[in-house]
């Protein structure tokens, strides 16, 4: 999913571009630069190992939604490697 994103014509505190998401105001090149710090690295494999984590996974993978979503990203993949094989 992508974030919508807002120009504001000034930087950022950091003298980026100014480019902002709009839900939170946060600075999309600060946001990138952040998570590529070993530390926010960390906390998302950490994050990832607790129950409650793999628990709401479990329950997102169990939905419709998912589900179909699944079912069309192979079928697009299929239809990518029938077409490199020239059929």
């Amino acid at each position: 999913m992508t974030k919508a994103k807002t120009y504001k014509g000034k930087p950022c505190k950091r003298g980026h571009d100014g480019t902002r998401y709009t839900s939170g105001g946060e600075c999309v090149e600060c946001n990138k630069a952040r998570q590529q710090t070993p530390e926010y690295k960390a906390y998302k494999k950490a994050r990832k190992q607790t129950p409650e984590y793999k628990a709401y996974e479990k329950a997102r993978q169990q939905t419709p939604e998912y589900k179909a979503y699944g079912k069309a990203y192979r079928l697009r993949v299929q239809e990518g490697v029938l077409k490199l094989l020239g059929w």
